[in-house]
């Protein structure tokens, strides 16, 4: 238990709103504050509330809107003394957006998408799915013994390697997900056994 008596959040807890308001006016320790950043940049509906919280607090310019915590905040104590309180609380809420929300922009949703992937090198289709997110591929592999070690290679067009990961069949299906964000393209899924060098499945995966 924090010193503040605040629960620790983790991605699998929603703050509440009073948590939320405290955030946006920078009324927290940095423990929570850096656990509350990343449940936001996972969570729209929570991010959604928390935009709320700060349109509210611009609107309020209210002086006990922030609290300053020179300990921790060393640049509000220095400018305190130059500016009007309801000042302070209105930049305060828009440097808040811009952290949280530039991110927000530039990453869009951070959840995997999922591929399935069962035609093969020379087959007329590919999967197709959005660039820029990681992908969760789940792979045709009939006729492979279940529980077998794999290793999984994702190659551009040119065949050059970009990402390697392992897996496991079960049930006709092998499935990884690609932490890596690929741009848009055509690239190859191939599936290796360790003692190989000839890929033992190969898949076209299309990123748009």
């Amino acid at each position: 238990m924090p010193k503040d008596g605040m629960e620790t959040i983790t991605l699998e807890q929603h703050p509440t709103e009073e948590l939320l308001e405290r955030y946006a006016a920078g009324r927290l320790p940095e423990g929570t504050v850096a656990a509350v950043s990343t449940h936001l940049f996972e969570c729209d509906s929570c991010y959604e509330r928390y935009e709320n919280e700060v349109t509210l607090l611009s609107l309020k310019h209210a002086p006990e809107s922030v609290v300053v915590e020179p300990q921790r905040v060393p640049f509000w104590s220095r400018i305190r003394v130059s500016f009007p309180a309801p000042v302070l609380a209105a930049a305060a809420a828009v440097a808040l957006l811009m952290v949280v929300a530039i991110p927000k922009w530039t990453s869009h949703d951070g959840s995997p998408v999922v591929a399935e992937l069962s035609a093969m090198r020379g087959s007329a289709a590919a999967s197709s799915v959005p660039a820029g997110r990681p992908v969760q591929l789940k792979l045709n592999v009939s006729g492979v013994a279940t529980g077998e070690q794999l290793t999984v290679q994702v190659a551009d067009s040119a065949g050059n390697s970009l990402w390697n990961g392992t897996t496991k069949p079960t049930n006709g299906f092998a499935e990884v997900t690609v932490d890596r964000r690929l741009g848009a393209g055509e690239y190859w899924v191939r599936l290796y056994r360790p003692d190989e060098a000839e890929p033992l499945r190969e898949y076209s995966l299309s990123l748009r």
